[in-house]
């Protein structure tokens, strides 16, 4: 991830609602994933927090466009879990503000519920 001053199409926002001694409104905004022209075969998606933190502009890379779109889903998902420790914000009235972590560390074993031991290749 790195911050850009160059500037972007953001086609997507949402707007959180901050709440605190005076309530104000924290906006997220999304670009559309497009191809690195720099580095051929990797995507970059713009996002951008703005309200709470520095409100620069981030590009999170991936190595197609939904790749990068998730990245920066839950790129923000990140701040936003950070910031929830230090700020109020809800929306549309929930603590939820509806930006799921999506990717981490994790294995198999968090989706998938074992059900036997592993079986020989020919299924016995």
């Amino acid at each position: 991830m790195v911050v850009t001053k160059e500037p972007q199409d953001f086609v997507y926002e949402r707007t959180l609602e901050l709440h605190g001694n005076e309530p104000a409104k924290v906006l997220v905004r999304l670009g559309v994933a497009r191809e690195d022209s720099v580095n051929p075969g990797l995507w970059l998606c713009p996002f951008q927090i703005v309200g709470i933190g520095d409100g620069d502009v981030h590009l999170v890379s991936g190595v197609d466009g939904i790749d990068a779109l998730f990245t920066a889903l839950g790129t923000i998902a990140v701040h936003l879990r950070a910031a929830q420790r230090r700020h109020n914000l809800t929306w549309c009235g929930m603590a939820d503000v509806g930006f799921p972590i999506i990717f981490g560390p994790r294995s198999d074993r968090d989706f998938l519920q074992r059900t036997d031991a592993a079986e020989d290749d020919d299924g016995s």
